[in-house]
């Protein structure tokens, strides 16, 4: 799915890829991309925060409402994804999107 998340409210949306919120958030002292894996709540953090990091999260509380949904992904067999609107349609991605999300 994609979302605008300009169409959500601000105060829905936590931006959590900042070292700062994923070190609050997560409850880690510094994020270690180098660290062994270990069967341990630390490590298990310190993964989650990497991720986080990694891929620019953003948490959208409560609810998404429709005016935010770009576009949904409908699920394919073959290589190329297919792209719709909530209404049905074809959807119209923005620049880049479809060769970084598979189509």
């Amino acid at each position: 799915m994609i979302i605008d998340a300009l169409k959500v409210d601000r105060e829905r949306r936590v931006d959590l890829h900042s070292l700062d919120a994923v070190l609050k958030l997560f409850g880690v002292a510094d994020v270690n991309p180098t660290m062994a894996f270990e069967e341990s709540d630390n490590y298990e953090r310190n993964a989650a925060a990497r991720d986080t990091v990694r891929t620019r999260e953003i948490l959208m509380a409560d609810h998404v409402s429709k005016e935010a949904v770009v576009a949904v992904r409908l699920p394919t067999k073959s290589a190329k994804a297919k792209w719709i609107t909530l209404d049905g349609a074809d959807a119209v991605l923005p620049n880049g999107i479809p060769n970084a999300w598979g189509t």
